[in-house]
């Protein structure tokens, strides 16, 4: 079943991912202005955030699998939508309704994963996600350029819709969910401040928004760098490329269980260091050469985060709060892309600037987690017996 989870991951990143060479085109040929395309671009992440938000108290109370399949098909809606478009107005509301439908599947799904792994391999079926992201990351982009090149937007768009649909029928033919909702449960009135006072959960928020923070920067500065210095959008391609190569090739590696053994907080707190270290090469450096190694060690320290803090949200969440816990991680997924690019561009920075400012605010929040999370520097696997013996109920509830 783990596989039927990754391929809808990768479904929904993929679609995410084919839309982002041609969204701001397509929107100057709608007419936009500069403040539109900026507008519809943005909406995305915006209605994806606040989808992410929504999504963990329907997926605790509902199950995982409807809200995913309905996510889904909410989302292949409004892809669809795009083709109908006329106006920037109107294509801005369906990147708005396709967001918010993205939006409900990622917690969805790794709430799906989170309940169906075994303890001690949680960083592993995490990093299987992580590989499905990575994949969707190199053959989204391409295949949206190639396919508006070859068939017009029209063509991307209804055929992504297709394959969300599709998704959705393989999510409601054969995946099964062990979580039936709450049954009926008294919960916290205030599930989402309660979930923000677990500080273990706080640093897994941490974590994903340091990583997205990193992104939304890299995402901003690299191919303006790479333009700056001539050497054409295809260095930029093949530079992303290398670094979701790497990233693919530890999740799909035993690297993959590396905070199974170490821990949540060590393998997150080096992956960071790697990151901030990428981000200052690329700011120092001026060769494609240089550039390339600079990727590599991006790509590395981003597959030594990503599993070992989704896995920390499996670890200190029952399975009534999981869905809330990773709508909630991936909305500091969202607001981390955000945050990234926006501080840059208001700094009005070169991208060596940008990425020296990235650097700096890695290694700063890479030191947060190492400061307030000594606790967890010997993760869940390698805990003392006694804190394991007080949490019998989040293992039985996840059966």
């Amino acid at each position: 079943m783990h596989y039927l989870v990754y391929f809808v991951v990768m479904a929904i990143f993929f679609d995410h991912f084919s839309q982002m060479p041609i969204i701001s085109l397509y929107a100057r040929e709608l007419g936009a202005t500069s403040f539109w395309i900026g507008l519809v671009v943005g909406m995305y992440s915006f209605s994806n955030m606040a989808g992410n938000l929504v999504a963990g108290r329907w997926i605790d109370s509902r199950g995982r699998r409807n809200i995913m399949i309905a996510g889904l098909v909410m989302a292949a809606a409004g892809v669809a939508a795009y083709a109908l478009a006329g106006t920037a107005q109107q294509l801005a509301a369906a990147r708005f309704v396709h967001g918010l439908g993205a939006g409900l599947v990622s917690p969805a799904a790794f709430a799906l994963i989170g309940d169906r792994s075994q303890e001690t391999r949680r960083g592993q079926a995490m990093a299987g996600a992580g590989a499905a992201i990575g994949a969707a990351a190199i053959a989204g982009p391409a295949y949206g350029g190639i396919m508006a090149q070859h068939v017009g937007w029209d063509g991307v768009f209804l055929s992504v819709a297709a394959l969300l649909l599709v998704t959705a029928a393989l999510a409601w033919l054969l995946v099964q969910d062990r979580y039936q909702g709450g049954n009926g449960q008294r919960r916290d009135p205030y599930p989402v401040w309660s979930l923000l006072r677990k500080p273990e959960l706080r640093r897994a928020f941490l974590g994903a928004f340091a990583l997205m923070f990193a992104m939304g920067i890299l995402v901003y500065a690299l191919p303006l760098k790479v333009d700056a210095l001539g050497f054409g959008s295809a260095t930029t391609g093949m530079l992303m490329s290398a670094f979701g190569l790497v990233a693919i090739l530890l999740f799909v590696s035993p690297a993959n269980r590396l905070s199974d053994h170490l821990g949540r907080i060590k393998p997150a707190v080096w992956g960071l260091a790697f990151i901030a270290a990428a981000l200052l090469t690329l700011g120092m450096v001026a060769t494609r050469s240089a550039m390339l190694g600079a990727m590599v060690v991006f790509g590395t320290g981003f597959a030594m985060v990503f599993p070992a803090m989704a896995a920390l949200v499996v670890d200190e969440t029952r399975s009534e709060e999981r869905g809330r816990a990773f709508g909630l991680f991936y909305a500091f997924f969202s607001l981390g892309v955000i945050a990234g690019s926006l501080v840059v561009g208001a700094m009005d920075a070169t991208p060596d600037q940008g990425f020296l400012t990235g650097a700096l605010g890695i290694a700063a929040m890479a030191m947060a987690l190492l400061a307030t999370g000594r606790r967890g520097m010997q993760g869940r696997v390698g805990r003392d017996p006694a804190p394991a013996i007080t949490r019998p109920s989040m293992a039985s509830r996840d059966g």
